[in-house]
C-alpha cells in the first residue's frame, strides 16, 4: 500500500461499531485516496478488550481495497482526545460511527462539532452492513 498524503481520523468505541461501519468508511477514505488512522481512546486502566479486534476490522476492509490503516491509542477524556488529535494538522476529516445509544451520539456529536475545526461524518447507528462491503 502507498502512503498517501490526506488522512481520515476515525475513532472507534470497539468492535461490535467497526462491523457496523468500516467497509463504509474505507470505500469513503478510497474515494478521497486517504489513509485511515483508527483511533481507540480509553479513560480506564486499560483499552477495551475488543480494541484490537476493531483495528484488525479496519485492517482487512483496507487491504482489500489498498487502503492504508494505521491504529492509534489514547488514554484520556473521548472528545479532549480526539480533539487534541485532530487539532495536529495531520488530518482532513474525522469520520466515526453513530451507536445505538442515541443519547451517548447526541452528547458525543454536538461536543465533538462544537470541539473541533475538522469536518465531521457520523455515520448513523442505522445504517445497514448489508451491500457496504467491498
Amino acid at each position: 500500500m502507498i502512503a498517501r498524503d490526506m488522512k481520515i481520523l476515525v475513532p472507534t468505541a470497539g468492535f461490535p461499531p467497526a462491523l457496523q461501519t468500516a467497509y463504509y468508511i474505507v470505500r469513503i477514505a478510497h474515494s478521497l485516496r486517504a489513509d485511515l488512522v483508527v483511533l481507540h481512546v480509553y479513560s480506564g486502566n486499560s483499552p477495551s478488550p475488543d480494541a484490537r479486534a476493531a483495528f484488525d476490522v479496519f485492517i482487512e476492509a483496507g487491504q482489500k481495497v489498498g487502503v492504508g490503516v494505521h491504529s492509534r491509542v489514547q488514554r484520556g477524556d473521548v472528545i479532549d482526545s480526539i480533539t487534541s488529535i485532530a487539532g495536529t494538522g495531520e488530518y482532513a476529516l474525522i469520520v466515526m460511527g453513530a451507536s445505538n445509544d442515541t443519547e451517548v451520539d447526541k452528547w458525543i456529536s454536538a461536543r465533538l462539532l462544537n470541539s473541533t475545526r475538522l469536518p465531521v461524518v457520523v455515520i448513523p447507528h442505522a445504517f445497514e452492513k448489508k451491500g457496504n462491503q467491498s
